[in-house]
Formats: C-alpha cells, structure tokens, sequence
C-alpha cells in the first residue's frame, strides 16, 4: 500500500481590504461582513460555477449565510460605485 503525503493549508485570518472585512474564513456557514464605509453596496454571492445563489444591498454589515448550501468554495462580489471587489469564501 502506498501513502501520498496532502497538505492541509487553513487560513483563518478574515479576508481584508480597503474596502470591506470578511470573517470567519473558513466558516461553517455564517460569515459577516463589514463594510469600511457606510456607501450603498450591492452584495452578489456566486458559487464555484460562476453561478449567482444570493444578491443583496447592504449598507455598513451583513451576514452571509450559506447554511443551506453544500460544501465548498463561494465567491463574493461587492460592488460600491464604480468601485468591484472579490472574495473568495470556504464553507465547510
């Protein structure tokens, strides 16, 4: 029997920029989001086909559930003016 060696990588650091922090990553479900700005945001959750599963306007936070959805990887679109950010979201 042969064994191959796998690499486990977790990163639990929240996911941050200028423009907005999401954490826990990865979450078993439940994220928040928070917005570094109180500006009308529009919120797109898309899973791993590119396929959108939730779209929302937020303004300052919000909470990302993704409960109901099956294991993986998802990604968030947050649009603020002419301004587009994407993060990546583990759900496990």
């Amino acid at each position: 029997m042969r064994i191959s060696p796998s690499i486990v990588c977790l990163n639990f650091k929240p996911i941050t920029n200028d423009a907005f922090v999401i954490y826990p990553n990865p979450s078993h479900g439940v994220f928040k989001l928070q917005l570094k700005n109180n500006s009308s945001t529009k919120l797109t959750i898309l899973n791993s086909m590119g396929q959108v599963i939730k779209m929302a306007d937020i303004n300052g936070q919000a909470m990302i559930d993704l409960s109901a959805y099956t294991n993986g990887i998802y990604f968030v679109r947050i649009a603020q003016g002419d301004q587009i950010y994407y993060a990546k979201l583990l759900k496990e």
